[in-house]
């Protein structure tokens, strides 16, 4: 009998030393191969276990259905370890660190990397400002707000006023959580998050509106390249 799948593996790792362009492409042959495989050897089977010939069509009873559900969930999970393996052996071949999906760091294991040290706290108060205003937040807001909810004196206003620019940097520059929105010839800037804006870096009508109203701002689009991509997993929103 003819080894379907050593042939099959044989092929995939010649495809691989001739440095096939597209990774992603090759995993979907690989999947999509096997997978078809799978069908016609199970559809043969329960053909032969009756007795009949192989019909145009298949009209399963409950057992059958319950029998093809499980063989597929066992190929699921006997294609996702391959699937893993071999993302696995050629991202050390590509040297790529970085997973090929969500774009965040990877460790040596394959597995997505932690952020050490605390979260910040000063971080999560910008984002839940924004999420609670709905709308474009200047830094001298964000500074009122948090020495009026902190119960700080003036003398704290540079602790505080340092600790949100600083925050707001990291979530800007490295999270790419927020960004901010200018208008010609201003140097004002204020902070939106990242996901209000639109394919073409516009905030939606309503925001627009209620800076153009509220603080005689119009704001120019956002250049969306320009934003980073999230390092790390849970930074991504």
């Amino acid at each position: 009998m003819v080894n379907r799948f050593g042939e099959q593996n044989l092929a995939y790792i010649m495809l691989i030393k001739q440095e096939w362009p597209s990774r992603a492409f090759l995993l979907f042959l690989c999947l999509l191969d096997t997978v078809f495989f799978g069908f016609f050897k199970m559809k043969n089977y329960l053909c032969a276990d009756k007795g009949l010939a192989k019909p145009e069509t298949m009209e399963l009873n409950s057992k059958e259905v319950e029998e093809m559900i499980s063989f597929y969930q066992d190929e699921k999970l006997r294609l996702s370890a391959k699937l893993k393996h071999v993302d696995l052996f050629l991202r050390k071949l590509q040297g790529n660190k970085f997973d090929s999906e969500s774009g965040v760091l990877l460790t040596r294991t394959g597995s997505k990397a932690k952020k050490r040290g605390p979260k910040s706290v000063w971080g999560k108060f910008i984002l839940e400002q924004l999420e609670q205003a709905q709308r474009p937040m200047s830094y001298k807001e964000l500074m009122d707000i948090a020495m009026k909810t902190q119960g700080h004196g003036q003398s704290k206003l540079p602790n505080v006023r340092a600790s949100i620019l600083n925050s707001a940097f990291r979530l800007r520059a490295i999270a790419g959580k927020v960004t901010t929105v200018s208008e010609f010839g201003r140097k004002e800037k204020f902070i939106v998050a990242t996901h209000w804006l639109d394919e073409k870096g516009q905030l939606p009508k309503a925001q627009i509106m209620w800076l153009k109203e509220e603080m005689g701002f119009t704001p120019e689009p956002v250049n969306m390249s320009s934003i980073p991509k999230a390092k790390y997993e849970e930074d991504i929103v």
